[in-house]
């Protein structure tokens, strides 16, 4: 009985002593490896808006037409070739250059329209619309909307139609360098 009783105070005293013992490098390597994966996501994540947040300033000098353009280049170009996709990248740029141009309710409306017409129809638009297509700003949007799509050979595709319309050749220099700064 004594022996019982001595031999589960062992137990209950080792047991204390063992489990926060193992507890701690379980946990610290948990932790470090959460925190590790984390951190990364949060430094890429900042460094896609901070390429965006400068193409977005200069794109807000110019004509609040051109602004507009923005959303649904964004949209064609980087998120509709992903088909099914509920979150990407593509759709976190929009939302970000969304909330940067302060969109109205009306100004709401035309995008959604010009979102809904299929990719050659927009580029139609596009192609008899005089002044947007020289904004280097809306290229550099086009790009990054490439860049950051997770259907790169469509929105490939897509982009050097996009630039074709515009009749300004796709430089693949800056592309690269888009693609540098953002992986």
């Amino acid at each position: 009985m004594v022996d019982k009783l001595a031999r589960k105070l062992t137990e209950k005293a080792f047991l204390r002593l063992i489990v926060p013992g193992l507890n701690l490098p379980i946990a610290y390597w948990a932790n470090k490896r959460f925190t590790q994966r984390l951190g990364r996501i949060a430094i890429n994540r900042l460094k896609h808006r901070a390429v965006v947040a400068g193409t977005v300033n200069s794109l807000l000098a110019e004509m609040r037409r051109v602004q507009i353009l923005a959303l649904p280049i964004i949209f064609h170009i980087g998120i509709a070739p992903e088909m099914e996709a509920v979150s990407s990248r593509a759709i976190e740029m929009q939302d970000t250059v969304t909330r940067r141009l302060n969109i109205t309710a009306a100004e709401e409306e035309i995008i959604f329209q010009l979102i809904e017409l299929s990719f050659s129809k927009f580029l139609e638009g596009l192609g008899s619309a005089a002044g947007p297509l020289e904004s280097d700003s809306l290229g550099d949007l086009a790009i990054i909307a490439h860049v950051l799509s997770e259907s790169p050979t469509e929105s490939r595709l897509r982009l050097g139609r996009f630039f074709k319309t515009c009749s300004k050749p796709l430089d693949k220099n800056r592309v690269e360098s888009f693609m540098a700064r953002l992986q």
